[in-house]
Formats: structure tokens, sequence, C-alpha cells
């Protein structure tokens, strides 16, 4: 127990010590332009597999601002959405990732809710976010969403360029949505060495991308594994190569990249490849030490 309260005080000393380069890395990791250009449309879009059927973005933008009012609310289960995954949310305070499917339409919603404080320190966030908070160079969860479309459309034109790509995989569309109650929180450099910025950056924000059909890859599953870790290669590293990341798409037969967030933002590393999972495994973990021990802990963007 006293090991681990040590090992816990030294990664929040840790953030805290981050906290001016992370500033530099969610400056440039939020690009409000690009984040409205790639929003939510407000006329219909249609689904992925029959496209015949259509929602209207206004309608999908109701059904999550009247999620939101539950959420601050704290009414559970909500009206709208089941909850795929919450393990990165804190029901309390209503902050963190929350990931849901539509019941009515087949969509699944990505819900970031953040404080200005959460923005560099993740303690609040559970062991991992420490850790990758500590390997990323103090980027949040929250600031690491915004990469998943700028990714998607690097992956996506990777794809189209290349004929063979393009028979294994697919991706599911994404736009970004912006609830009415979002407020926007300002951060600044203020270090007391360098001239004075502010950023401002949504609290609340979410990320609606196609229900893809399929299998989900298993990490029991040595082909699975050689399969995933083969697609991260093609990318140099830029996708995660955990098998929950990848579903063996139904109606396809391609291998959909269902998680689409910056790998190298996500943890600091470098492009590149691996010549097996396990040789990726160990170079994380190594990574994830030097880094708590506050070595090699840059951000990488």
């Amino acid at each position: 127990m006293r090991v681990f309260k040590k090992l816990r005080d030294l990664m929040v000393f840790g953030l805290m010590l981050q906290a001016s380069v992370g500033f530099a890395c969610q400056k440039r990791l939020f690009d409000k332009v690009f984040f409205e250009v790639n929003s939510l449309p407000r006329n219909f879009v249609s689904y992925r597999y029959d496209p015949c059927k259509q929602v209207s973005g206004a309608e999908l933008q109701t059904m999550v601002e009247g999620f939101v009012d539950e959420v601050i609310q704290k009414k559970e289960p909500y009206k709208n959405f089941t909850v795929l995954q919450k393990r990165d949310f804190n029901q309390e305070d209503g902050l963190g990732l929350l990931i849901l499917k539509c019941k009515k339409h087949p969509f699944v919603i990505k819900f970031f809710r953040e404080s200005r404080e959460g923005l560099f320190g993740c303690s609040s966030r559970g062991f991992v976010a420490n850790i990758l908070s500590h390997m990323n160079g103090g980027v949040s969860n929250h600031m690491i969403g915004f990469s998943r479309i700028k990714n998607l459309e690097f992956i996506k034109n990777k794809i189209v360029q290349d004929s063979e790509l393009k028979e294994r995989l697919s991706t599911p569309r994404k736009w970004f949505l912006l609830p009415k109650q979002n407020r926007w929180l300002e951060i600044s450099n203020d270090d007391g060495q360098s001239v004075k910025q502010i950023l401002k950056i949504p609290d609340t924000y979410c990320i609606v991308s196609d229900f893809v059909e399929g299998e989900r890859a298993s990490f029991f599953n040595s082909n699975h594994r050689d399969i995933c870790m083969a697609i991260s290669n093609e990318f140099k590293n830029r996708i995660d190569a955990n098998p929950k990341n990848f579903l063996f798409e139904s109606r396809t037969g391609k291998v959909a990249i269902i998680d689409t967030e910056n790998f190298l933002v996500m943890t600091g590393t470098q492009k590149g490849t691996f010549p097996s999972y396990l040789s990726w495994v160990a170079s994380l973990t190594t990574k994830a030490i030097t880094s708590v021990l506050g070595f090699n802990n840059k951000c990488k963007i």
C-alpha cells in the first residue's frame, strides 16, 4: 500500500510538471475550423447498411442534448441511448468518456465532458489514464478525442490509394457534434516564462459514428492479434493494434477500423512497425515505465 501511494504521488507530481508541455500539445490538437467543417450536418444522414433510410442531424442533435440533460441531472437509464462502455466516466460528476448506442437509429455516440482541471490532470479518470498522460506529455483523453476524425481522414486517404487495402479494410463515417449545453473552457500557458496564450476548448462534445455490424476481434485469438498488428503496421503505428478496436464486418467481409484516435499522440510514441504483437506490447510497456519515472515523456504531435 505504501509503495502504491508513493507511485501515485510521483505520477501526480509528474502531471503538474507536464502542464506547460500539455498546453502546447492541446493547442495543436483542437482545430476549431476543422471541428466545424466536420460537424454533423443538420439535414439528413443515411444509414450505413440501408441508404434508403435516413435520420436528420437535427433529430440526433436533439436526442444528444436530451441525454446531456440526463447526465447533468444524474438520470439513468437513458431514454434514447444504451451504454456500451463507461469505464472512463465518472457518474457522480458527469465527467469523462461515455460510449453509447442510439436505440432508434444505427449510430454510436462517444460523449466527452471534462472540467478545466481535468484537461491536464487525469488522476480522477483512473490508473490507465494517468499512465497515458505521462506517456504523451500531459494530453488528456478529452483532447485526444479531437484527433479521431483527423486521423480517420488520414486512414481513409491511404485506403483509397491502395487497392489491396481497399479490398480488405473499411471505416465508419464520423462527425463532431456540439451540444447546446457546451461551455467553452479557457486555458493558458501561464508559466511566467513565455508569452501568454489562451485557448478555448469545448467542455462537452460528441463524436457520432456509424454502428458497424460484425464480430469484434479477440485478444485471445492469435490470428486476430496478428491481423490487427499487420493493419497497425500499414499505418506506421498511428492506429492502436488492440484487437478491441477492430471488427470483422459481417456484411462486407472486411476488417473495420472502428477506433481511430491518433495512437502516436495518445501514447507519445514514434512512427514505426513491429515484427509481432508481443514486441509491440513490450515497446509500450517500456515506454510507460520510463515515462512514469520521468524519462521520454514529451508530446509527439
